[in-house]
């Protein structure tokens, strides 16, 4: 059964590259894969596996596989004419052309054992964990009203995931076999969008369309997080992706037309037009930085990337005499360290794109005494961050691990927004969140994990995190020439008219029980102060 999901709506961002000459050159060693006698092409990889479809002058087609811990090469023994391979880990999916259609196949170079998928009419395969999906033509008279189906290596059974009269094709599968993706075109093999699939049960898959509009959309592929893809808009082919589920669309605007694009890890590799030729170029996306692979006379093609640790490596077929296929083999780029939030809670709050979301969850006053609700996570990190979205909650409290964080008195009708910096999580932690007050008042609570360096480089005082001005404790919310000062009581009730000082509870808190807000009110933000009285 296929459930079909409501796409979301594509926001369109734009990274130009302006001048590919100045592009900086990737380091590394190239290699001859093979280069022998006839075409070498269509070459895939996975870490120290390289298979390629090899075709001599005799008519014979075989799938070849390299082995860079050995530097050896090896054939798959043939039972038809063998081609359009894909690589997972030690297994190898096939077409096999025999006189009873084709068929794909599937080869373990660790106990060389093949595992024939059921059926024929099948093509051009992709793999990804135990799962392989393939074209197949076997609903259908017509060949290019082909569709996706999948089979589960693990259960031995065989999913249709397409049933239309279009064109489905090109399919490429993540790493750990999660997600599917591929190519939707009309017959003409026009009018093409990019589909993706995700399991949502044994045997079952729920799709969505990931573009739609006037774009010719090609060649995708996937890490299980990203999606990546060619898109003819406006004249000009270029490089597009966006994250699984839909999301923000992202634009490689590199001059020239860009074409067989390839992901792994944070890299993204795929030709570009240099001139009159195609060489190869990586683009890492956790840095923003754009990487020439190949500087040639010749047209690169076919590439495809594979990152294991810090070991990647780029395959692709380059014309000689004939097609041979050679590789590329680098050490991945550093990523930048991690980057700080400001010192600011509230800034923090503001803009949490580069903070790992923990924890996610709303409460709403109902005619309870009071209403609660809330959340397990695990934090990879010690320290936290801890934003409250405020919809006119006049009395709450959040706590974390049994400890209060924010006390009542920082809910007030007026504020918008509250933030505070937390320590003390770890692998098995809860967030509370109560609500007392008018009915249908609420707020939404959102937990970061900040990395320990970014805590680190905050301004202590007696041995506590202090973002900003000097901390006061005990003075109520007040509004000086638009600028706020407030502290409060972690241990007041919940529904507390008055507040007071008292010891803070074994959650150490960054601003020891002080946040930062912003009031709704006000035309423009204003910056947190705290004064002495």
């Amino acid at each position: 059964m296929t459930t079909r999901l409501a796409t979301s709506a594509v926001l369109l961002f734009s990274l130009s590259f302006t001048a590919q000459a100045a592009v900086p050159m990737l380091s590394g060693t190239f290699s001859v894969v093979n280069s022998g006698p006839g075409d070498q092409t269509n070459p895939h990889v996975d870490c120290n596996l390289a298979p390629y479809t090899n075709d001599d002058f005799f008519g014979s087609s075989t799938i070849h596989w390299f082995d860079f811990s050995t530097n050896t090469d090896h054939v798959i023994p043939p039972r038809g004419q063998d081609s359009l391979s894909d690589v997972s880990g030690p297994r190898i999916a096939f077409t096999e052309a025999s006189s009873s259609g084709d068929q794909v196949v599937v080869f373990d170079t660790a106990s060389l054992t093949r595992t024939p998928v059921p059926g024929n009419r099948h093509s051009s395969p992709a793999i990804g964990g135990t799962l392989v999906a393939f074209e197949d033509r076997s609903f259908s008279g017509i060949a290019n009203e082909s569709e996706i189906s999948v089979y589960d290596l693990a259960a031995s059974a065989s999913i249709r995931l397409t049933n239309d009269l279009r064109m489905d094709k090109n399919a490429a599968v993540s790493p750990n076999g999660d997600i599917v993706v591929w190519e939707k075109c009309d017959t003409s093999g026009f009018n093409c969008d990019i589909w993706m699939a995700a399991p949502v049960g044994p045997g079952t898959f729920s799709t969505a369309a990931l573009t739609s509009g006037s774009g010719e959309e090609h060649n995708p592929d996937t890490n299980g997080s990203i999606v990546v893809y060619t898109s003819l808009r406006g004249g000009e082919t270029d490089v597009y992706f966006q994250p699984v589920g839909g999301g923000p669309e992202t634009q490689l605007a590199i001059p020239g037309d860009q074409r067989d694009v390839s992901i792994s890890g944070n890299l993204i590799a795929f030709e570009s037009q240099v001139g009159t030729e195609y060489d190869i170029f990586v683009y890492a996306i956790d840095t923003g930085t754009l990487y020439r692979v190949t500087d040639t006379p010749v047209d690169e093609t076919l590439n495809d990337v594979s990152v294991c640790g810090t070991v990647g490596r780029i395959v692709y077929a380059a014309p000689s005499a004939d097609y041979d296929v050679f590789a590329f083999t680098f050490t991945t780029p550093e990523p930048p360290p991690p980057s700080c939030t400001p010192a600011d809670p509230a800034a923090a709050c503001a803009d949490p794109s580069k903070l790992t979301l923990l924890a996610d969850l709303t409460v709403t006053r109902g005619t309870a005494q009071p209403d609660t609700a809330s959340t397990t996570f695990s934090s990879p990190e010690e320290g936290g961050l801890v934003c409250i979205t405020n919809s006119r909650a006049t009395s709450g409290a959040v706590e974390i691990n049994g400890s209060r964080a924010v006390g009542p008195s920082a809910f007030e009708h007026e504020v918008t927004s509250i933030a505070v910096r937390v320590s003390g999580l770890g692998s098995s932690s809860d967030v509370t969140a109560s609500i007392a007050g008018q009915p249908g008042t609420s707020y939404e609570v959102k937990v970061y994990a900040e990395p320990p360096s970014c805590r680190e480089s905050l301004p202590r005082h007696n041995g506590l995190w202090r973002p900003g001005d000097q901390l006061v404790m005990g003075e109520r919310l007040t509004v000086l020439d638009g600028r706020i000062r407030m502290s409060y009581d972690l241990n007041e009730p919940l529904a507390a008219g008055a507040m007071g000082c008292s010891a803070t509870s074994g959650l150490a808190l960054s601003s020891l029980a002080v946040l930062a807000l912003w009031l709704a009110s006000r035309r423009r933000p204003q910056p947190v102060r705290v004064r002495r009285p």
